[in-house]
């Protein structure tokens, strides 16, 4: 298991929603007390986790907009484009976020960089 120190786990609530096509929330999941974790799946892609105390959801992050404008009052939200899924982060500690907001991105970035390999490679 990870660190809290990591930059790759959170502690906060979480609310989940599936955007309609015109935006609009269809359904909501409120998880109170959540973890969320950045990790990746067998296939090496990474994967938002969040988890509840029961249930792990996973989601890919291959396509994904973060919306950070009051990361620094402990809240974020980040829209799943391919899944059409909004998971909205709050009651965060400040400093929490935006080292797990910073780690995100540079593993995107890292990720959208990487050339892919040839066979001989």
């Amino acid at each position: 298991m990870l660190s809290e120190e990591d930059g790759a786990q959170l502690r906060c609530c979480v609310t989940l929603e599936r955007l309609e096509r015109s935006g609009q929330a269809a359904r909501r999941q409120l998880i109170r007390k959540a973890s969320v974790l950045l990790g990746r799946n067998e296939f090496q892609e990474m994967i938002l986790r969040v988890q509840d105390g029961k249930v792990a959801l996973g989601y890919p992050l291959k396509d994904f907009r973060l919306f950070t404008r009051f990361a620094s009052e402990g809240k974020c939200s980040i829209r799943l484009l391919p899944e059409n899924i909004q998971v909205l982060i709050s009651n965060c500690p400040p400093d929490r976020l935006r080292l797990f907001l910073k780690t995100l991105s540079i593993k995107h970035q890292a990720r959208r960089d990487e050339r892919a390999l040839s066979d001989r490679g």
